[in-house]
């Protein structure tokens, strides 16, 4: 498939785009074109610039998650060990079948 022949007034829009460096144009551009296009330095330094910030963002995201996550665990172990208490508090009151049965369970 061929490119598409742009028109000269794109080509001027977007050469003013990437002269503000509008971070849109910057991302659609791969890097041998804004060398080619001689794109000043500031638009490629602020593409890179969001870049790393939206890995930061991604990376505490992904932080957050296992935080969240080792906390649920905790309050899980936590629950789970009171319910083991609260059945060895009332094993005493059943029969001896319902205790071995009670004990099988946990």
């Amino acid at each position: 498939m061929a490119k598409k022949q742009s028109s000269p007034i794109d080509e001027r829009r977007e050469s003013n785009e990437l002269d503000r460096g509008n971070p849109q144009v910057v991302r659609r551009l791969s890097k041998p074109e804004l060398k080619r296009k001689n794109v000043k330095f500031v638009a490629w330094k602020k593409h890179i610039e969001m870049h790393k910030a939206n890995q930061r963002v991604r990376q505490e995201r992904i932080v957050s998650r296992k935080e969240a996550a080792q906390s649920q665990k905790k309050e899980l172990n936590k629950l789970s060990a009171n319910r083991k208490i609260k059945e060895a508090q009332v094993l005493p009151r059943l029969s001896k079948k319902r205790v071995a049965q009670r004990l099988a369970r946990v």
